[in-house]
């Protein structure tokens, strides 16, 4: 089992975060081992992934920017998770890892996997907007719009990983 220091900063909102050390990066508290694990691996292999948002139930969240990246760390005392654009970049956004429901090399295996991760029911039908050729349901409701015939189901195939 991997041990792991609790860390708390106070906001100068007033807020307390609660992190948690593990590998030399800092995670929400409440983020599992496995996925501290999997993005501490992805940013030392520097190998680019795909993450999947969702709620704690393993419902994805159909997040499509900012989910693809290479894993770097932020400077500083707390050194948090980034997803960075390529393997050059220096900055990018911070990781809400007590939200990933799934972990993917772009190029390769999946490295975590929440145990209840579920997607919608996707289905394609006919736009009901002039200008466009199809709509994506998710779960029966309107999600996603496409001009192009054809390009729903390749959408629907990169959500699903």
């Amino acid at each position: 089992m991997t041990q792991f220091e609790l860390v708390e900063e106070k906001l100068s909102n007033g807020n307390t975060i609660v992190y948690k050390s593990v590998g030399g990066m800092y995670f929400h508290a409440e983020t599992s081992l496995a996925v501290c694990n999997a993005l501490n691996a992805a940013r030392q292999s520097g190998k680019r992934i795909r993450v999947w948002l969702g709620d704690k139930l393993g419902k994805s969240w159909l997040d499509e920017h900012d989910v693809e990246g290479y894993v770097g760390r932020s400077g500083g005392r707390i050194k948090i998770p980034l997803l960075v654009s390529n393997s050059r970049s220096l900055g990018g956004g911070a990781l809400l890892d007590h939200c990933i429901i799934k972990i993917k090399e772009t190029r390769g295996a999946v490295t975590y996997i929440h145990p209840k991760f579920s997607m919608p029911e996707f289905s394609i039908v006919p736009a009901d907007l002039e200008d466009y050729a199809e709509t994506v349901l998710a779960d029966g409701k309107v999600h996603a719009r496409f001009r192009k015939v054809g390009q729903a189901q390749r959408w629907i195939n990169r959500m699903r990983g």
